[in-house]
């Protein structure tokens, strides 16, 4: 709730009639005297004004507890049926989707995730991208800044109700009659007169709230907002009705301010006036470009990962492949608790040593060798090449095999990054060497990948150029094929297109990972 304001009357408050007085006759105000002369005019008003509200000397006497139990008995069903409302985005949105026209909603629905993913079905992905950018610009131009301000305006008028209606009326009622049951409007109060100390801060704790609270604001409107959200009349409207005008009538007598200025024995004291300033449009608008921003992220992943199992899946038969031992996921759990990525390249590595193993050093073996051993090359220039990337790429396997053996617990780097690891909570120095080692590591398994692909193209061009000379009359790159088809019970042709396809496809399949990191982690 705001906080009262109570004025030194000597700063920013008009000269009472008092001081100008003593003025005129050359004396200086007293603060203290004209704070009782503004006390004592306060008590004769209150003496004058309507309803039995005060018992002087200091008595506040039960008009003023019908008052606040005629508002109770009013809201008192309000109270629970909008409880947690006000952080409710269910019920936000009413708000908002109450002014949207036909055609932002169908915009609306558009950029949701399903809108999103139906649009993907009908249009290349590129395109629907395109598309639900240009509709997420659309939608955000269409709810211009007066709609913005329309409906920001009923929202806070909706957080200023809530607080009026959440104020505690029956902590205040109850001090007025000490058997009265909460939420039992059925029973028949028994007020009596109390002393005024006891409600002050009830009463400032209540001009902190009922300020926004006048008949001009659309009620109507409102609480067709809050029936839609609760299926239900949370209040009588025409009961409501006499509240606002009951209140109407207690601000205009200026009643209420008098009985706690004179109570609270502050004749300075005004009621706040910083009201609710909520922008739930702006936000709205916000989440709305995340979510979108997110679905779409989303779906690349998906369509990456999509193509990556594609990938995996033609050049393996199946999507399990795990071939290090120490270069794995089951080491990243200890990096992951130092809030460490840890291992970044397992998945490339471990393709990797795969096709090594179970491809390269077998059918791709043969057949490159067959080329290069037994076929007579138009000059050794063509060949050398593919000679070349054939045998480095031999010797990474090897270098694979000793590049994750290396991190096993048991050698010199295993056990340098274990005290590492063990250490680097308590030592900053530990931490930065340790993710120095993991950048090294990480930037090591990267580069062999790079040289491994390298090399798989050089060989792969090699082969499409060996495919195409073989299908010409008259042969510029190999001349005997002849008796390379007599050297293989294979059907060489069809050998040498389904190796390509598979260097081919290994190769893009490296690329996902290449392309997705930078050079070191």
């Amino acid at each position: 709730m705001a906080k009262a304001k109570s004025t030194n009357p000597a700063s920013d408050q008009p000269i009472s009639w008092l001081s100008r007085i003593l003025s005129l006759i050359g004396l200086e105000p007293d603060p203290e005297r004209e704070r009782k002369a503004l006390l004592k005019d306060i008590r004769n008003q209150l003496k004058k004004a309507h309803g039995k509200f005060i018992k002087l000397p200091d008595q506040v006497d039960v008009g003023l507890a019908r008052f606040f139990y005629e508002i109770y008995s009013v809201v008192g069903s309000a109270q629970s049926l909008l409880q947690n409302s006000s952080s409710s985005q269910a019920l936000k949105m009413i708000f908002i989707e109450q002014v949207l026209s036909a055609n932002q909603k169908i915009l609306q629905e558009e950029l949701s995730e399903n809108g999103i993913r139906e649009l993907m079905k009908t249009l290349p992905f590129e395109q629907a991208v395109e598309r639900v950018r240009t509709g997420l610009v659309d939608f955000t131009a269409a709810l211009e800044i007066e709609t913005q301000k329309t409906i920001d305006v009923q929202y806070n008028l909706f957080l200023a109700f809530l607080d009026f209606v959440n104020f505690n009326y029956y902590f205040l009622l109850k001090k007025f009659d000490s058997m009265l049951p909460e939420s039992d409007f059925g029973y028949i109060p028994r007020f009596e007169s109390i002393n005024g100390e006891y409600v002050v801060e009830d009463l400032k704790d209540f001009m902190s709230v009922c300020g926004p609270i006048t008949p001009q604001a659309d009620w109507e409107a409102l609480l067709d907002v809050l029936k839609t959200y609760k299926n239900i009349e949370i209040l009588s409207r025409p009961s409501w009705k006499k509240v606002l005008s009951s209140l109407a009538a207690m601000k205009r007598s200026g009643t209420l301010l008098l009985l706690t200025q004179y109570l609270s024995k502050d004749p300075y004291y005004q009621a706040p006036t910083d009201y609710p300033q909520d922008h739930i449009v702006e936000a709205y608008l916000a989440q709305v470009k995340a979510q979108v921003e997110t679905v779409l992220q989303k779906i690349t992943e998906e369509r990456r990962n999509s193509k990556l199992n594609a990938l995996v899946q033609q050049v393996f038969g199946t999507t399990g492949i795990s071939r290090t031992k120490n270069y794995t996921e089951k080491a990243n759990l200890a990096f992951s608790k130092k809030r460490l990525s840890g291992y970044t390249f397992i998945e490339p590595l471990n393709y990797l040593k795969a096709f090594l193993l179970d491809f390269y050093k077998r059918d791709i073996r043969e057949l490159v060798n067959l080329l290069l051993i037994k076929g007579q090359w138009m000059s050794n220039a063509l060949a050398q090449p593919l000679s070349e990337s054939f045998h480095v790429l031999m010797e990474t396997s090897e270098r694979l095999t000793a590049f994750d053996e290396s991190l096993a617990e048991d050698t010199d780097k295993g056990q340098k990054m274990k005290v590492l690891l063990m250490r680097s909570d308590k030592d900053q120095n530990a931490m930065i060497s340790l993710k120095q080692q993991l950048k090294d590591i990480n930037g090591a398994a990267r580069n062999v990948i790079i040289e491994a692909a390298t090399h798989l193209v050089v060989v792969g061009k090699h082969l499409k150029m060996a495919i195409d000379d073989h299908a010409k009359a008259k042969h510029e790159l190999i001349l005997n094929w002849k008796s390379l088809e007599l050297a293989t019970d294979r059907k060489l042709h069809d050998w040498m297109v389904d190796t390509y396809k598979q260097i081919y496809a290994f190769v893009q399949l490296m690329q996902f990972f290449i392309k997705d990191r930078p050079p070191q982690e």
